[in-house]
């Protein structure tokens, strides 16, 4: 999911800065995530009821296989992951590519999954 908590810019500092450039784009870059940050819709499969659709793929080694959700709508692809967050089962969902799908149906696991996994074994 989505659990931005921090943002930040470094290495700016206007009495090194040469014409102004980097205080200008610093302004520019807070600018334009802002504007992100606003774009930005909770778009997420729990919550968004039939215009989803779920798809479990049987992987090997992977118990259960890999649940993928695409956004009947705009056609996004999430994957699902359940994992241990401190004495509780949590579930979550992160964003993929329909290519992980397709890897997945010739069963290969995707990087995302792997690379996710790890974060959350980490608890990063």
């Amino acid at each position: 999911g989505s659990n931005l908590q921090v943002f930040g810019l470094f290495g700016v500092n206007p009495l090194f800065d040469i014409n102004n450039q980097t205080v200008n784009l610093s302004g520019q870059i807070i600018w334009h995530f802002f504007e992100g940050v606003s774009q930005k819709g909770r778009e997420f499969p729990i919550v968004a009821g039939e215009k989803y659709r779920k798809y479990i793929v049987q992987v090997e080694h992977i118990d259960g296989g890999i649940v993928f959700w695409k956004n009947k709508n705009n056609e996004r692809w999430w994957i699902e992951l359940s994992y241990v967050s401190g004495f509780q089962q949590t579930t979550d969902w992160f964003a993929c590519r329909h290519e992980d799908y397709l890897l997945a149906c010739n069963n290969e696991i995707p990087d995302i999954w792997w690379r996710t996994m790890q974060r959350l074994k980490r608890g990063l």
